[in-house]
């Protein structure tokens, strides 16, 4: 379970970054034989990082990202359909950033959360000290957002798509912790395709 995370040596923690596309199906991407689709970019992920091939993933996308963040099946941890209140992981559930920072991780979430919307259930108050996702856990609102960096809501017009403004801080969040010689959780989930 999560709990082996906190055993991690102190001499050399790796860094962790997951990518989660929303409700992607396991067949949309080319390593996995699509034959139209051209994913050259996941592709190389594919080759070059670790796999986990044996998680079951639920059949929408907030118990998914729920079961991710828990390591429990979606009857456990709350999070059991996308609408109002299955949609709410479980206030005294363990997530993983709040294991790595046992173990001296700094801990960040881009993009989309949807796993409630009180201040207990957002990503602050589950154990991610840096974030950037709307204020509503997911994308009803394009250009309002709530960034660690600042303590109110950001509204700001800005050009940019979604995977364009989620990416781009996600590596500056990279980059800090880089700096920092801290270990890091990156948790990047992106609100497409879906």
């Amino acid at each position: 379970g999560l709990g082996t995370l906190v055993c991690l040596s102190k001499q050399k923690q790796p860094n962790i970054i997951i990518l989660l596309t929303d409700d992607q199906g396991y067949g949309d991407i080319g390593r996995h034989g699509h034959p139209l689709l051209k994913t050259p970019n996941m592709d190389r992920l594919y080759d070059e990082s670790v796999r986990f091939d044996n998680f079951y993933v639920s059949p929408s996308c907030s118990p998914t990202r729920a079961s991710l963040m828990t390591g429990m099946h979606e009857f456990k941890n709350g999070v059991t359909h996308t609408i109002e209140p299955r949609e709410h992981l479980n206030i005294d559930a363990t997530i993983l950033p709040q294991l790595l920072k046992t173990a001296g991780y700094r801990t960040g979430f881009i993009g989309k959360w949807h796993l409630g919307d009180s201040p207990a259930q957002l990503p602050q108050g589950q154990g991610f000290e840096h974030y950037l996702t709307s204020p509503w856990g997911h994308l009803a609102e394009p250009n309002a957002y709530v960034d660690s960096t600042s303590p109110v809501w950001e509204w700001e017009p800005d050009p940019r798509l979604s995977t364009e403004r989620f990416t781009a801080r996600t590596l500056d969040f990279i980059e800090e912790s880089v700096q920092l010689g801290a270990p890091f959780l990156a948790v990047l989930a992106y609100s497409t395709p879906h």
